[in-house]
């Protein structure tokens, strides 16, 4: 189960129950009287774990973008060493056609 899922899910839940303002400091807003203290901690949490994910999403791209990278540098070391077997390939042929003639 995505946990980033999960928790978006219970923000949502949260911001059901009246409007209250999904960013900003809880305890300023006008609705925390009407919110048990649990619900207020659940709340914080859910925005707590949002920034989380968002963090987790920003390095994963990251991490995503140097594998590319390095994926990218690697086709290019091989493709210069293939084309270098090719080349062989093609020499070791000639030498072959040439004797066996």
């Amino acid at each position: 189960a995505n946990r980033c899922g999960e928790l978006k899910g219970l923000s949502n839940s949260l911001t059901d129950l009246g409007d209250i303002p999904k960013f900003g400091i809880l305890s300023l807003s006008p609705y925390s009287a009407e919110l048990s203290n649990g619900m207020q901690m659940a709340f914080l949490f859910a925005l707590f774990t949002s920034a989380f994910c968002r963090e987790a999403a920003k390095e994963c791209r990251r991490r995503k973008k140097e594998y590319i990278k390095c994926l990218e540098s690697r086709v290019a070391v091989l493709e210069v060493q293939n084309k270098k077997l090719i080349e062989e390939l093609e020499t070791l042929k000639d030498i072959l056609l040439y004797y066996c003639h």
